[in-house]
């Protein structure tokens, strides 16, 4: 008998066990001049995560690894890591004024937004 088998964790909790992806569950404010975004993201380091704008996309990428995935002293690993990806379409925003902060878990970004140009059309 493996050590694995000898636990039936499932069975000892009886709830299944969800499999799922991180979908960073974000929350949008907007302000006068800018929107704040509030994104989960537990259980990372801010150097494993990527920010990026990209025609009038904000991308957010998260990335993080098992350090050992063939530890056999482990009965049972449920916290798996993987990549987690999302894009927020924000259109014409001030490039340089985008601002980010981490901490406890929480990614809050600042996008300030472009001042709307009114062009004057002449009328030959």
């Amino acid at each position: 008998m493996k050590r694995n088998d000898f636990f039936d964790f499932d069975d000892l909790f009886d709830f299944p066990v969800l499999r799922t992806t991180s979908l960073l569950r974000t929350d949008v404010l907007e302000e006068d001049d800018k929107y704040v975004l509030e994104i989960e993201v537990p259980g990372y380091n801010k150097d494993e995560i990527k920010i990026s704008f990209d025609e009038g996309y904000l991308i957010v990428e998260t990335k993080k690894e098992n350090e050992s995935e063939n530890n056999d002293k482990y009965l049972r690993r449920e916290r798996n890591y993987s990549n987690a990806y999302r894009k927020y379409y924000f259109g014409e925003v001030n490039h340089d004024e985008i601002h980010a902060s981490f901490n406890n878990g929480i990614l809050t970004i600042e996008v300030t937004k472009k001042e709307p140009t009114v062009k004057s059309i002449n009328i030959e």
